[in-house]
């Protein structure tokens, strides 16, 4: 969970004021420093990287039997039904490693 913690003075140009004050009179920041666990911010991580989507079902059968037509389709700016590459590579390369570490397990 995200808290918010108001100061009485502004961590960008350090001037003091009062606490009820939403943002900063010298250089407008906002009033409010926000306090993430690692918890948070590991889901955050996850949730904006690695999130499963119907854009990586649409992704994986192209990924695997065609490629050039993934490739194709983001030159045409044609992305918007498919995961960005990059995140699909970081997606497979994690399932792999994954894999590898379970099929080893079953073999000892």
């Amino acid at each position: 969970m995200r808290h918010r913690i108001r100061g009485g003075q502004c961590l960008n140009c350090q001037l003091k004021y009062p606490i009820h004050y939403n943002y900063c009179p010298q250089c407008g920041q906002e009033n409010t420093v926000i306090c993430i666990s690692f918890l948070q911010m590991l889901h955050d991580l996850f949730d904006n990287y690695i999130t499963l989507d119907s854009r990586f079902g649409r992704s994986i059968v192209p990924f695997i039997f065609r490629p050039d037509y993934l490739s194709q389709a983001f030159s045409e700016s044609k992305c918007i039904h498919y995961i960005h590459s990059v995140r699909l590579y970081i997606l497979m390369s994690l399932l792999h490693f994954l894999y590898l570490a379970m099929s080893q397990e079953l073999k000892i």
